[in-house]
């Protein structure tokens, strides 16, 4: 905010969790809810402070047989469920972004007695959601044969013992490099293996202010 008597900062919140349509859990989806951060906590159990801005499908949902071909596939497939739900997700999110993008809207905002034109920006806060949802926003997958204990810093399990161990700690530039597409499919997967990151794109990006 450079501007305080034209701009109002309205920080956003995103929900995502997944939700059942039918016995047995066969077809689910995960609702994305977008909430603002400005109103109280009553304000915000307001069904009418929320609106569900995107359904994203359950697209692990598939049949022993497709599970089964896609594991015998290798990595290039195994990560192509959390590849289509970015994608998803972009597109749920594409106006948010485009509003981002454009450094807010224009709108009449009342605040008391007073009603005046603001330049509304709405940056995004955090998203909430389960496990499951926040691995595959960030494309975490689980893994069992990896060679570090921690996604945040190097230390391997033989030094997870050692108290005075001095973490180093793995960077962003490092992560985008895992999923760098000049690298080849080999150091890609060697990669993968060490950090438990699927190769998507990048959903969320840093837009305007």
């Amino acid at each position: 905010i450079t501007d305080p008597t034209t701009q109002f900062l309205c920080p956003i919140g995103f929900y995502i969790d997944a939700s059942e349509t039918v016995v047995y859990q066969r077809y689910s989806f995960q609702p994305l809810i977008m909430f603002p951060l400005i109103l109280s906590c009553k304000a915000r159990d307001n069904k009418l402070s929320s609106r569900v801005i995107a359904l994203i499908p359950d697209l692990e949902a598939k049949s022993s047989a497709v599970k089964l071909s896609n594991k015998q596939g290798g990595s290039r497939y195994k990560s192509v469920p959390i590849r289509n739900y970015h994608k998803c997700f972009n597109v749920g999110i594409s106006s948010f972004k485009q509003c981002q993008k454009e450094g807010g809207f224009v709108t009449f905002l009342r605040l008391g007695n007073d009603i005046r034109q603001l330049l509304i920006k709405v940056p995004l806060a955090f998203v909430l959601g389960d496990a499951k949802s926040q691995d595959h926003i960030c494309g975490r997958f689980g893994g069992h044969n990896t060679s570090r204990m921690c996604r945040a810093c190097h230390v391997t399990f033989q030094d997870s013992d050692d108290t005075t161990h001095k973490c180093k700690w793995v960077t962003h530039n490092q992560f985008i490099d895992t999923i760098n597409v000049e690298l080849n499919l080999d150091e890609i997967n060697k990669k993968q293996k060490e950090t438990c990151l699927r190769n998507i794109t990048r959903t969320f990006s840093t837009c305007g202010d």
